[in-house]
């Protein structure tokens, strides 16, 4: 049974404000301090090294809001010791930023609070610092401190501590602040520690849960809470109920522990999908949770009015446990032990209630009439994407490193390629080749890498019947560029031919019907490469589209290319009355196979004040060429995260946008699941009707010249191509255009 006590806090001067920080008490402060840093994110702080007055080694570390010291003995008698040796590493300290410490430490003085320090100053050239030390439960302390006279780092003594360059190898946790804190208490010792918190630092009874709760058949708790005035202290406490069985979690942790104490610290993050994933990555020991729960959980959503963001299958993929009413929902994950005794860990949560979204509706056309079904042959998907690059082992070596791509397959000299070297990457679905030549002499790859730069030279569909749709294309006048070939090995037989696109480009198409191998002939398959284990995983999964800009007037020619030699349809389009800005606008069409399962943009720039950024890609490209591939993923969030913890640069999107995506949203039916805060903090861009959205971010271009750039894209029942941000586009692009003198 759960309750929420509902009286006021009576006013008092003295006020809790906020958790100031936590302190460990442990026997190698060093080392528990790296331990956070590595597997949950945090960042040196300062240190405090031991003097003569004080034989004290303390190692800070901060995370956001959250701050953890650790303290060990550099002596074998001091008190440290003594606990250690009685609780193992333990917390010993939770402390509090207060308000009037006189006030509220002088009434806990009166009212009988176990006093173990009494106010103290301590000061330096940042300022003033005072506190005072109370006992409570077990040989827990909580110490009182008043920052409103220091600006320093953490408290007079400290050194701030150097950056530990592990950091920037691990993906970011984004964990933000002390949830709450939790301890267990000794058998029938749990009313009398929620009376001290009442009597002595003016809190309020939160909530409780009695025994009647089965948390388990055979073990129960009675669990009661207190919070401060302002409801940013949170203080959980558990004892032992009556159960089938005479054990429970309060009481074995009491008997590890020794006596009363901190059994785990929650921190919160507003991601805990990323949040978990990031500690997998960086190796904490998450606790599992068997299947039977998450079939329970869809069963109780059906009946249920709450909206889960989240689906089952990332909950359970990451260990996440839910628990909602028909307001919102909280999510959880918990930490196996920090330590050897069965006694402290973590917990991690983040707390939702859901809200309504609106949306608002940009000018496009769709075209729904697809044309005349194909006779025969059919376009299946993007196979893969070929560049042409002066370098292929670093080219590719930059996807891996950067965007999470692993090694595939290589085709070289020590395959019998003796004049071209072949790098192929995959991540999921998508497979990048990047070719470079060996010897130097003049071809076709010499002279169009030197015009162009590196570029994307052949997208590659898989096709079935290539026969039917290359006679096709050759009959509306296609050029070939190569005719059908055949690559055999063990797995099969792969048949090929390539065709003359727009520019320099070309399509090859692929018929893999008859091979079984990981990508094709001729190629070597390649080991996983050892720095994936320190860098976040990136979950994008397939090539949404690619895109293409031409020269003015080049569109029209374009699109009826596709339309004529291939039979794909005009799938969407916008206008320069559509998409503009004050300097520059575009016209664009978007064209598909019959499928709609292929989709390639075209892109003409259309006349403004100044050059628009698809002039500008043209001119350093020289031509018609590829300008973006869009790669689509599931979780737009947690994949820009991730990337961005690789090193990816994205464009910056102005502010006053989102203040304008809040204000349409509001109108608007569709409910847009992710926060528009942490779609800001990240440059992510939105665009939906009353039916769905897309989201979508671009990054700055990926090699000197500025052409090309990759966009990262998630689809929640919307098939446009963010024509509603295109101004925004433009106007981020046209920022980092003015930085090159292009504008």
């Amino acid at each position: 049974k759960m309750t929420k006590v509902s009286e006021t806090i009576k006013q008092a001067k003295g006020k809790v404000l906020n958790f100031d920080h936590l302190t460990f008490w442990v026997a190698n402060a060093k080392t528990a301090s790296s331990y956070f840093v590595t597997r949950f994110g945090f960042k040196p702080l300062a240190v405090r090294e031991p003097s003569e007055e004080r034989q004290v080694l303390s190692h800070a570390v901060q995370l956001n809001k959250i701050t953890i010291i650790f303290e060990s003995p550099t002596v074998n008698d001091h008190d440290i010791s003594k606990d250690l040796t009685a609780h193992g590493d333990f917390v010993k300290d939770v402390s509090f930023e207060v308000s009037d410490l006189e006030s509220i430490f002088g009434s806990a003085k009166t009212k009988g609070a176990h006093v173990i320090k009494e106010i103290t100053e301590e000061s330096d050239e940042n300022g003033l610092i005072r506190y005072a030390v109370l006992r409570t439960y077990g040989d827990n302390t909580h110490t009182l401190v008043d920052r409103s006279k220091y600006n320093g780092l953490l408290f007079p003594g400290y050194k701030k501590s150097e950056e530990d360059l592990a950091n920037k190898l691990l993906p970011d946790t984004n964990l933000r602040f002390v949830d709450h804190v939790e301890g267990n208490m000794a058998d029938e010792t749990l009313e009398d520690s929620v009376s001290w918190y009442e009597k002595n630092l003016n809190m309020l009874r939160f909530w409780c849960v009695d025994y009647s709760h089965d948390l388990t058949p055979y073990s129960c708790i009675n669990s009661a809470a207190v919070i401060n005035e302002n409801e940013t202290v949170l203080l959980s406490m558990n004892e032992s109920a009556p159960g089938k069985r005479p054990t429970s979690k309060a009481r074995d942790f009491v008997a590890s522990h020794g006596t009363s104490g901190i059994e785990h610290v929650a921190f919160y993050t507003d991601d805990i999908v990323h949040t978990m994933k990031s500690l997998k990555a960086r190796g904490a020991d998450i606790v599992t949770w068997p299947p039977t729960y998450y079939e329970l959980i869809k069963e109780k959503l059906k009946e249920s009015s709450v909206n889960v963001t989240e689906s089952i299958e990332e909950l359970k993929e990451n260990n996440i446990l839910i628990d909602f009413d028909e307001k919102g929902y909280m999510l959880q994950a918990f930490t196996k032990h920090l330590q050897v005794r069965p006694t402290l860990f973590i917990e991690v949560i983040q707390r939702r209630n859901h809200k309504g979204f609106g949306a608002m509706n940009y000018q496009w056309t769709s075209y729904t009439d697809k044309g005349k079904k194909p006779e025969d042959g059919r376009f299946l998907a993007f196979d893969h994407v070929t560049f042409w690059v002066s370098n292929a082992k670093q080219a590719a070596s930059y996807y891996v490193t950067r965007f999470g791509f692993e090694p595939l397959a290589y085709k070289g000299l020590e395959t019998g390629s003796r004049q071209f070297s072949s790098h192929a990457v995959r991540l999921n679905k998508i497979i990048f080749v990047f070719e470079g030549q060996y010897n130097p002499e003049e071809t076709d790859f010499i002279n169009e890498v030197g015009y162009h730069g590196d570029f994307v030279k052949d997208v590659a569909f898989e096709v079935e019947n290539l026969d039917y749709i290359l006679n096709y294309a050759k009959k509306q006048g296609a050029v070939v560029i190569k005719d059908v070939w055949e690559e055999k090995d063990e797995h099969g037989v792969v048949k090929s031919a390539t065709l003359k696109t727009y520019g320099d480009n070309t399509h090859t198409l692929v018929d893999r019907s008859q091979y079984k191998g990981p990508f094709l002939p001729g190629y070597q398959m390649l080991q996983k490469d050892p720095i994936h284990k320190f860098l976040p995983k990136v979950e994008i999964n397939f090539i949404d589209h690619v895109v293409g800009n031409q020269p003015d007037n080049g569109l029209e020619e374009a699109a009826s290319w596709y339309e004529r030699c291939l039979q794909f349809h005009r799938f969407w389009s916008v206008d320069d009355k559509q998409i503009c800005t004050e300097y520059s606008s575009l016209r664009s069409i978007v064209m598909a196979n019959y499928e709609e399962t292929v989709k390639m943009p075209l892109n003409e720039p259309a006349d403004g004040k100044r050059k628009s950024q698809i002039q500008e890609y043209v001119e350093y490209h020289g031509g018609a060429g590829v300008q973006h591939i869009a790669l689509n993923t599931e979780d737009i969030i947690t994949a820009v995260e991730n990337l961005r913890a690789r090193g990816v640069e994205f464009l910056t999107i102005p502010s006053k946008y989102y203040k304008l995506i809040r204000e349409k949203l509001s109108h608007s039916k569709v409910k847009v699941a992710e926060s528009i805060d942490i779609l800001e903090r990240l440059n992510i861009l939105i665009d939906y009707d009353d039916d769905g959205y897309l989201l979508q971010i671009f990054t700055k271009n990926t090699q000197d010249r500025p052409t090309l750039f990759l966009e990262v894209i998630q689809r929640r029942n919307f098939n446009g191509f963010g024509a509603g941000n295109f101004k925004t586009l433009f106007e981020s692009i046209e920022i980092e255009q003015e930085k090159r003198g292009n504008l």
